[in-house]
């Protein structure tokens, strides 16, 4: 069984690595991720390495983000006092990994001042399906391997999605993808959602580390260590990090997220008013704002511009 087991690694081993050694086109890996969230993942990439507007203040998470900051409304308020560069790169869909994995090609790439990362009620503590798609073999390599359900398969995929890459590069199934120029990310809605169905009680209950049992933290530890990465990231290049609050509507028992602590020890935490939440009108479904509560919500963070530059601190 022993050499059984050699002989096939012997024999997997050579195409692993050329797969994995490939050179790797950015811009194709984020188009190889468009076939989710609307094709968001190319508006991202070109909005952070093609786009010529400036990025002073990024914010980045799921599609909570995507549907509450109306980043041009922001842009607007605040070049009333100041001139800054506001731009909404969240993604659908929960993991902390690709928000790192975003957070580090931005950061590379432009010179902004602040990075608001989105924060619930609790952490999810799995990785990102995207991950995978828009990862380099060293990011791939260095992901953190504690606690990660999903380390193997995310081997899997990303060779999966390689191979598809390398067969588009040789057989010359090249296909054209024109620049997305857009130079805000908010998605708006319109729509109300009728609330019969959900749970609207609300409870003022604050939560600190002593809330926190030992299962909490070990399925934490995953999620928390990218946040510890960001983090890094952003004293390497001298940015602000700010962590902002959008829980649900149904699932908001804990106005106060659970690891408050924590994304005070790694950067600013800003809670918006729980009034904004409160209110039926403001959301879409249970999980994203309408433009009514988009609307709400940018403007009072327009007026906490102290805490998005970090130039006025």
């Amino acid at each position: 069984m022993k050499r059984l087991f050699l002989y096939i690694t012997i024999l997997l081993f050579p195409p692993i690595l050329f797969i994995m050694i490939f050179p790797e086109e950015k811009r194709k890996k984020y188009l190889a991720a468009s076939e989710v969230c609307e094709g968001r993942s190319i508006y991202i990439h070109d909005r952070i390495y093609l786009n010529k507007k400036s990025i002073d203040i990024a914010f980045i998470g799921s599609s909570h983000t995507t549907n509450a900051i109306n980043d041009s409304l922001i842009e607007n308020h605040i070049n009333n006092i100041d001139s800054l560069r506001i731009t909404n790169l969240g993604f659908c869909r929960f993991g902390r990994n690709l928000y790192y994995l975003l957070s580090k090609d931005l950061l590379h790439e432009r010179n902004i001042k602040s990075l608001v990362i989105e924060v619930r009620e609790d952490e999810d503590r799995y990785s990102h399906p995207v991950f995978p798609v828009i990862s380099t073999p060293q990011d791939l390599i260095s992901s953190y391997p504690f606690f990660n359900r999903d380390y193997f398969s995310d081997y899997y995929d990303y060779i999966k999605i390689k191979m598809e890459l390398i067969q588009e590069y040789l057989f010359g199934e090249n296909e054209f993808y024109s620049i997305d120029e857009r130079k805000f990310g908010f998605k708006n809605s319109l729509q109300t959602s009728q609330f019969n169905q959900f749970n609207t009680k609300w409870k003022d209950v604050l939560v600190d580390d002593t809330d926190i049992d030992y299962l909490d933290k070990f399925y934490g530890e995953y999620p928390l260590k990218y946040l510890e990465y960001i983090d890094e990231l952003c004293a390497s290049k001298n940015v602000n990090l700010i962590f902002l609050y959008l829980p649900s509507f149904s699932n908001s028992d804990y106005y106060i997220p659970k690891w408050r602590t924590k994304y005070e020890q790694l950067g600013s935490l800003l809670i918006p008013p729980k009034e904004i939440y409160k209110n039926p009108n403001h959301w879409k479904d249970k999980n994203h704002l309408n433009d009514q509560g988009a609307q709400v919500l940018s403007e009072w963070l327009a007026s906490q511009l102290p805490f998005l530059d970090n130039s006025t601190i």
